[in-house]
C-alpha cells in the first residue's frame, strides 16, 4: 500500500508541476491543450517523415516527386502570415479554427487514402494527391497562429516551462511509440495488401483526429482584443513595424527561423535513401526512433534546469552544437556501416530533447502584451519561408551531388543523399554559433517557473 501511496503521491507532483491539476477554468483548458496536442502531434508525425515518403512511393512517385511535396508543404506553411487578418477581425474564433481543423483531418485520413487505393491512374494520381496535400496544410496553418493565441491565454508566462516540460516527455514517448507502432502496422499490412498498407495507415489514424477535435472543443476562449479591420498592404506594414517595435522578439524569431532551414535540409532525400537504398525496413526505423522515449525521461530534468540557470541562449547552443556530430553520422552510413545510423540516432536524440524543449518556449519568450496573434504569425511564416529555403537548397545539394556523377570515397560509392548529411552538419554548427549571438543580449537564467507544489491556479489571461 505504501508503494501503492508514494506512486501515487509522485504523479500527482508531477501532475501539479505541470499545471495540470484543479477544477478551475484554466486547469481544465489546460488538459484539453495537452490531450488534443498529444492527438495532433501523432497524427503529423504518422502522417509526415517517414510515412509520408511511404505513401507517395507506394503508388510510383519518385524522391524527386517526395522533395516537391514536402516543399508544397512548406510553401504552405506562408499562409500563417494573412491568417491573422481574417482571425483577428472575428468576436470568436473557436468554432472555425476547430471546423477547419477536422476538414484537414478529413482530407488527410478520409479521402487521400481512399485516392491512393483507388485505380487512378499514376499520371493522374500525383498531381490530386499533391493538391490535396497543399490544401490540407493550408487549413493546418490557417489555424495555427489563432489555436496558438487561444490556447495561451490559459498557460501563463510562470506555468509554461513546468507545462511543457511535462508536454514534451509525455509526448515525445507517445509519438515515438505510435511511430513505431505505425512501422509495425505497415510492415505487416505489406505483406498482406502491399502498396495499400500506408494508406491503410492514415485511415486508423482518424481515431486520434476525433479525440483531437472532442479536446479542442473544451478548451476555453476568452474574448479577444478587438482590433479594427485593416487592408491587406496596411496589415503588411504592421507586421513589419511589429519587428521593429520588438527587436528581442525578432532575434528569436531568427533563431527559430536559422534551425527550421537547417532541420529541413535533408528533406525526405534521406529517408528515401533507407527505404530504397538500404532496403531499412519502417519497423527497424521506427525502433529506433524509439529510444527517444528513454532520452526524454531521463534528460528533461537536466535541459530543464539547464534553461532555468543559463537561459535560452545556451540552451539553444549546447543542444544544436552537439547534436551536429549527428548527421556527420548519417553521412558516414553505407551499406558497409549501417550500424552508424543507430548509434548516431541514438546519440541525437539526448540532444534533441534540449532542442524540442528549447523551442517549445521559443515562440512565447519575450512576447509582447499587445498584437500576440500577429507576432505568433510572423514566428510561424518565418519559420515556414525557412522551412521552404532549406528544403530548396537540399534539393539544390542534392541535384548537384547527383550530377556530379559516381562519388567514391574508400572505393564506396557515396549516395548525394549522404553528401547532402554532411552539409546539414555544417548547417547545424553554424545554427548553434549564430543563435548564440543573437541572444547575447538575452539574460540566463531569464526562464521564470511558479512554485512547484501549488496544484490549483485561479484564471489567468495573459
Amino acid at each position: 500500500m505504501k508503494l501503492i501511496t508514494r506512486a501515487k503521491n509522485a504523479g500527482l507532483n508531477v501532475l501539479s508541476g505541470a499545471y495540470l491539476l484543479g477544477p478551475e477554468t484554466d486547469s481544465v483548458s489546460r488538459r484539453g491543450i495537452f490531450i488534443q496536442a498529444l492527438c495532433y502531434n501523432a497524427i503529423y508525425n504518422v502522417l509526415n517523415g517517414t510515412y509520408l515518403t511511404g505513401f507517395l512511393l507506394s503508388f510510383g512517385a519518385s524522391a524527386n516527386d517526395v522533395n516537391l511535396a514536402v516543399t508544397l508543404l512548406s510553401l504552405c506553411n506562408m499562409i500563417q502570415l494573412i491568417s491573422p487578418l481574417f482571425i483577428e477581425r472575428l468576436p470568436s474564433s473557436k468554432t472555425l479554427l476547430t471546423a477547419l481543423r477536422g476538414a484537414a483531418h478529413g482530407i488527410n485520413m478520409v479521402l487521400l487514402p481512399l485516392l491512393a487505393m483507388s485505380n487512378i491512374p499514376e499520371e493522374w494520381l500525383l498531381p490530386v494527391v499533391l493538391l490535396l496535400i497543399s490544401v490540407s496544410q493550408s487549413l493546418y496553418a490557417f489555424v495555427s497562429p489563432g489555436m496558438g493565441t487561444w490556447h495561451m491565454r490559459s498557460i501563463p508566462e510562470n506555468m509554461r516551462l513546468g507545462f511543457y516540460s511535462f508536454f514534451n516527455v509525455i509526448n515525445i514517448v507517445s509519438v515515438f511509440v505510435m511511430l513505431f507502432l505505425a512501422g509495425v502496422f505497415a510492415d505487416f499490412f505489406t505483406g498482406l495488401v502491399g502498396s495499400w498498407a500506408v494508406p491503410l495507415l492514415r485511415v486508423t489514424m482518424g481515431i486520434f483526429a476525433v479525440i483531437d477535435i472532442l479536446a479542442l472543443r473544451k478548451i476555453h476562449e476568452y474574448p479577444p482584443s478587438p482590433e479594427p479591420p485593416k487592408s491587406l498592404a496596411s496589415f503588411i506594414k504592421e507586421m513589419v513595424l511589429c519587428i521593429r517595435h520588438c527587436p528581442s522578439y525578432g532575434r528569436i524569431i531568427a533563431c527559430a527561423s536559422l534551425w527550421s532551414f537547417s532541420a529541413n535540409l535533408p528533406s525526405q532525400y534521406y529517408t528515401a535513401y533507407l527505404l530504397e537504398d538500404l532496403h531499412m525496413s519502417f519497423t527497424f526505423i521506427s525502433f529506433i526512433g524509439m529510444f527517444n522515449a528513454a532520452a526524454v525521461i531521463v534528460f528533461t530534468p537536466f535541459w530543464k534546469r539547464l534553461i532555468q540557470r543559463q537561459g535560452l541562449r545556451n540552451g539553444l547552443f549546447f543542444s544544436i552544437f552537439l547534436y551536429a556530430p549527428y548527421a556527420l553520422g548519417l553521412a558516414f552510413t553505407g551499406e558497409g556501416t549501417m550500424w552508424l545510423y543507430p548509434v548516431s540516432v541514438i546519440y541525437s536524440l539526448v540532444l534533441y530533447v534540449g532542442i524540442t524543449l528549447s523551442f517549445s518556449i521559443a515562440p512565447y519568450e519575450g512576447l509582447p502584451e499587445e498584437r500576440r496573434t500577429v507576432y505568433l504569425a510572423l514566428y510561424n511564416a518565418f519559420c515556414a519561408l525557412s522551412s521552404l529555403l532549406g528544403v530548396l537548397a537540399g534539393r539544390l545539394v542534392f541535384t548537384i551531388a547527383s550530377g556530379l556523377g559516381p562519388i567514391v570515397i574508400w572505393g564506396a560509392d557515396i549516395a548525394p543523399a549522404r553528401v547532402l548529411t554532411g552539409v546539414y552538419s555544417i548547417a547545424l554548427l553554424l545554427t548553434a554559433f549564430s543563435c548564440r549571438a543573437l541572444l547575447r543580449e538575452k539574460e540566463a537564467g531569464a526562464i521564470q517557473t511558479a512554485p512547484a507544489k501549488r496544484r490549483t491556479q485561479g484564471r489567468n489571461l495573459s
